[in-house]
């Protein structure tokens, strides 16, 4: 996990502390703070996202849980960079713009809720533009287009452009 993205992962923790008006965690299942259990996962796309366990209810959620970000998987510095209203064909190409358009719609679902405009204010006081996570996302596109399937192309990966 790079500087980068730790710093990013805490202005998310710090934002969802702010929009819910209460210390988190509390168990999204039991809403019980008082028995919760906190430690760092490795999910795939989220390196620096932590992991709860309520010893209450024995319910086991992350900083994403009951979020708009739940359930997708890119990483911080995307939604970051999105919020921050960084353009998406910066970073990512899509012949049909299939990709684009999705990422468009769920950063605006995210900006409507008070944990997207509390993070924006986060990232800002952190000194985060969008000029500084253009490249660790462009290395984050890369990766995933080599980890394609047998060559094919992904929704996710760049086209090289055609030779002339």
């Amino acid at each position: 996990m790079t500087a980068l993205e730790r710093q990013v992962g805490d202005t998310f923790r710090a934002a969802r502390t702010a929009a819910a008006n209460s210390q988190w965690p509390s168990c999204a299942r039991c809403f019980d703070g008082e028995d919760v259990r906190a430690g760092y996962t490795q999910l795939r796309w989220h390196p620096n996202v932590r992991k709860y366990y309520c010893a209450v209810c024995r319910y086991e959620f992350s900083d994403l849980t009951g979020s708009p970000l739940q359930g997708h998987d890119r990483p911080l510095l995307l939604w970051a960079f999105l919020l921050l209203n960084g353009d998406p064909r910066d970073i990512v190409w899509d012949r049909y713009g299939s990709e684009v358009n999705a990422l468009k719609r769920a950063v605006a679902t995210l900006a409507e809720a008070s944990l997207g405009n509390a993070w924006r204010e986060a990232l800002g006081v952190a000194g985060l533009t969008t000029a500084k996570l253009i490249p660790p996302l462009k290395q984050w596109v890369q990766s995933r287009r080599a980890r394609s399937r047998h060559g094919r192309k992904t929704a996710h990966s760049p086209e090289p452009p055609e030779a002339a």
